[in-house]
């Protein structure tokens, strides 16, 4: 992922993709983001794009391919990725609202610091991923495979892990509220006990 930098004076982020500016920076933001939209929904296969800090709504982006693509502090919301494949992503500090990952892949990637709120990511296949520090309210992993993905430090309400592999999970000073993991093989994940609440 090699992205030039914002054209605007003394900013050196990234510029998002098909654009000479960061989001921040876009003169036209609601035209680029329709742009967007348009582009995400008519390509299959989406790769090396930078949406960095840009917001999308409403979209459904189901079976298609994200691969190298950098997400981070962008804003996703009712969405729907059922069975979409995601390898090498970067959503760090990114808030994920309302949005279904039914059946999705997930692969080497980085959700670090975000935020995940009512969101569906059950029968995910999730490998070697990076939740760390991140945020999540309502999150149903359920029937899912989570292999070496990381959850340390993270901040878990009201979710649930059901009938999950959990094998080398790491869930070390995770903040875990009112989390469910029935069924799941706990004794082949990672926790710190002490920081675990019923």
């Amino acid at each position: 992922m090699l992205y030039h930098a914002c054209s605007h004076p003394n900013c050196r982020t990234p510029a998002v993709f098909q654009r000479d500016h960061c989001a921040a920076h876009i003169p036209d933001i609601e035209h680029y983001t329709e742009e967007i939209k348009e582009y995400l929904t008519t390509t299959e296969c989406i790769e090396g794009v930078n949406l960095s800090a840009v917001s999308i709504s409403g979209l459904d982006l189901s079976r298609k391919t994200f691969q190298y693509c950098d997400f981070s502090r962008s804003n996703f919301s009712d969405c729907r990725f059922h069975e979409t494949v995601f390898h090498l992503m970067l959503w760090d500090s990114a808030r994920i609202i309302g949005s279904d990952f039914e059946g999705a892949e997930i692969k080497w990637s980085v959700l670090s610091a975000a935020l995940l709120e009512n969101v569906n990511l059950k029968n995910a296949e999730i490998f070697r991923s990076s939740f760390i520090a991140s945020q999540m309210k309502n999150v149903s992993f359920s029937n899912s495979a989570l292999y070496s993905s990381r959850f340390i430090k993270a901040r878990i309400l009201n979710s649930d892990f059901i009938n999950c592999n959990l094998l080398r999970v790491h869930f070390e000073f995770a903040d875990l509220v009112n989390v469910d993991f029935k069924n799941s093989n706990l004794e082949e994940a990672f926790f710190d006990t002490e920081r675990i609440e019923e």
